[in-house]
């Protein structure tokens, strides 16, 4: 019992310093190919601005596929910890929609090159994909989708699924503006009413249309 407890805490140190090291590789990783594309990074590059040798950079991946891989899976992780982040479910409705979408726009905002890269190269890169694996765009669906369905928003015209497809696409349009200007001074978070104003102004609008006597 008296060695253990050392050897624990002795391994879990290594962990975290592995750890660690994996987080340099994938930011130095994510800097080439924003820098140079897929094709043209070497390991040797990434493994130089991340502060490793090459043949010490394949004892945490084997491959540039590998890394890129665990870039996506970093992104994927990272989104999941925001959307699991709890909301206050008694703020009225467009309170409550303009929390959520201010959230996943900073999410968007702070890593917003490195997901530009991502999405500009994932389908010239063949890496082997779990169809399991979560998708961050259905996983963003999901949870507004869960929210607007018990918002009170959906009616007889309009179900939830319509809603959140409707709230995607406005999302969605902004975020593709933004990553084709980058420079753009505004940041995304900037948008949070805009958005949220289209959405609501669109959907309520039209399901009182719908309500309106046509006679």
């Amino acid at each position: 019992m008296v060695q253990t407890q050392p050897r624990s805490r002795a391994q879990a140190r290594r962990e975290a310093a592995a750890q660690m090291a994996r987080e340099d590789i994938l930011d130095a990783a994510e800097q080439e190919f924003m820098a140079h594309g897929f094709r043209a990074a070497t390991m040797s590059a990434i493994a130089r601005k991340a502060g490793f040798t090459a043949a010490s950079l394949y004892t945490y991946f084997d491959s540039k596929e590998a890394i890129f891989k665990a870039i996506g899976e970093r992104v994927m992780e990272r989104l999941s910890q925001v959307l699991a982040t709890p909301m206050d479910d008694d703020l009225p409705v467009r309170e409550g929609l303009e929390v959520r979408v201010r959230a996943l726009l900073e999410f968007i905002d702070v890593r917003r090159q490195s997901i530009k890269m991502f999405f500009d190269l994932q389908w010239g890169v063949e890496v082997d994909r779990d169809p399991d694996e979560p998708d961050g765009t259905q996983m963003c669906a999901d949870w507004f989708q869960a929210y607007i369905e018990a918002s009170g928003l959906p009616s007889a015209d309009f179900s939830a699924e319509v809603l959140t497809a409707a709230l995607m696409g406005i999302i969605d349009g902004f975020v593709k503006r933004s990553m084709a200007q980058p420079d753009r001074d505004s940041s995304l978070v900037d948008q949070t009413d805009l958005i949220v104003r289209l959405f609501l102004g669109g959907a309520l609008q039209s399901a009182a249309s719908m309500t309106k006597d046509p006679s």
